[in-house]
């Protein structure tokens, strides 16, 4: 059983909704990582109370540096996140559409912004590489709702899985 946090360990954190609670971290990287898709983020460990107003998904500021929790346990008395460091901010668009009033059918309006700077943690980028062909990926985290062919970037989504609460999204 993990032991409840200390006070004299303990920071306040604040999520992007407004909500405040305290928090104890880990040493950075040193904490296992659940999953081997976030083996190259730069994370620490974050032990909070039960009663917390802290999610999987969420995003966390603590001293002017942006996190991003995925849920590791629900404990007795503590919750355990991995704490992923926000490390860049991209551009979110999507392809919006309307209604044609003539023929009742969706049609394509353009490009809408949906967020200037969305938050994110980028993991270095990786190729595949085929017979004169190469194409390169980036793999992109965050707590947004983002949707397959959204726009990071100008690079389009082509995949969006959830690990651990957080939106893993391959563009490229």
């Amino acid at each position: 059983m993990r032991r409840p946090i200390r006070d004299c360990f303990a920071i306040t954190f604040r999520t992007a909704a407004g909500h405040k609670f305290r928090g104890e971290f880990g040493d950075p990287n040193s904490y296992p990582r659940p999953r081997k898709e976030l083996q190259n983020l730069p994370h620490r460990s974050l032990t909070t109370g039960r009663a917390a107003l802290a999610t999987a998904g969420d995003q966390v500021t603590t001293y002017g540096v942006d996190y991003l929790l995925c849920g590791q346990h629900v404990l007795t008395e503590v919750k355990l996140f991995l704490a992923v460091q926000v490390n860049t901010q991209v551009k979110w668009e999507r392809v919006g559409t309307e209604v044609d009033p003539v023929t009742k059918m969706d049609r394509d309006t353009g490009l809408v912004i949906l967020a200037e700077s969305l938050p994110v943690a980028l993991e270095p980028q990786r190729g595949i590489e085929e017979e004169d062909f190469t194409q390169t990926k980036t793999r992109i985290f965050t707590a947004a709702a983002v949707q397959l062919g959204d726009y990071l970037d100008g690079m389009r989504v082509t995949r969006v899985a959830d690990v651990l609460g957080l939106l893993m999204v391959e563009a490229a």
